[in-house]
């Protein structure tokens, strides 16, 4: 039922879409029709000029703001970005002396005892699987 009531509507509007500017070229005298398309004429080229100026507006404002976001770069960025690799070759640096000071002599002594705990079980054990 609705799908009936949306074709009998489709071809409704679609007879309404064809038919009104057919009955206004047939009733309607030539000269308000000459009239009214020199008005539409009128009115799209102040519509096409107020596009123009604002489309040139839009763009002079993406300048500005592609300026002003390349100065902030340069600027707030940049000194942030060196301090960053600097902390960054620091914490490199802390690193690689941590592995060298701290960890390997810990590594080096749990060796040993590692040694020292295998010899002792060995010796303790006996003849013993």
């Amino acid at each position: 039922m609705s799908k009936t009531l949306a074709i009998i509507g489709g071809i409704v509007v679609a007879l309404v879409i064809l038919l009104v500017p057919i009955a206004i070229f047939i009733w309607v005298p030539e000269q308000a029709l000459r009239t009214a398309s020199y008005l539409s004429t009128v009115v799209l080229s102040f519509f096409a000029c107020g596009l123009l100026i604002v489309s040139i507006a839009l763009v002079a404002a993406i300048l500005v703001l592609v300026s002003v976001i390349t100065n902030l770069t340069d600027k707030k960025v940049s000194p942030l970005m060196d301090r960053l690799t600097e902390t960054a070759d620091s914490a490199k640096a802390t690193v690689a002396y941590v592995g060298e000071g701290v960890v390997s002599p810990l590594v080096k002594i749990a060796a040993i005892l590692a040694g020292i705990r295998g010899a002792i079980k060995a010796l303790f054990r006996g003849n013993r699987p």
